[in-house]
């Protein structure tokens, strides 16, 4: 998942998904089953963008070729406010690798954060890819 603000052009995408941060720095983590990715952010206009780690390669070479990309995976803008806390899962539409952002109930959400692992980047081969809710790997 890659977080940016509103009307900023998106970076082109490194070759490889764990080079992600060195581009878009902490506003990019990475999320699985039980795995959960929170940002804390000034007010302001944002732009939501998951991608599939499978559809991950069809996004380069998009945009690569001078195409968004964008459609191969799933946005949301999001209008965040002082004190507001937005919670969002992603899921698989129909099991077809076709990604979409779903709105969680605030209590429902709450529950897999305490449940949950949060996402401390894009996982390197070299070591673990998340922490738990302690910050603990």
């Amino acid at each position: 998942m890659v977080l940016t603000p509103t009307g900023v052009s998106m970076p082109r995408l490194p070759a490889h998904t764990s080079k992600l941060p060195s581009v878009f720095g902490d506003r990019v983590l990475e999320i699985h089953d039980n795995v959960y990715a929170m940002w804390q952010v000034p007010s302001g206009s944002y732009l939501l963008q998951a991608f599939s780690v499978s559809g991950y390669g069809e996004v380069f070479m998009a945009q690569a070729q001078g195409k968004p990309g964008a459609e191969l995976g799933t946005s949301r803008e999001l209008k965040c406010a002082s004190g507001e806390a937005l919670f969002f899962g992603v899921g698989d539409r129909g099991y077809r690798h076709t990604l979409e952002l779903k709105d969680l109930e605030s209590e429902r959400a709450k529950e897999s954060v305490r449940i949950g692992l949060r996402s401390a980047g894009v996982h390197d081969f070299d070591g673990p890819g998340f922490r738990d809710c302690q910050l603990k790997w």
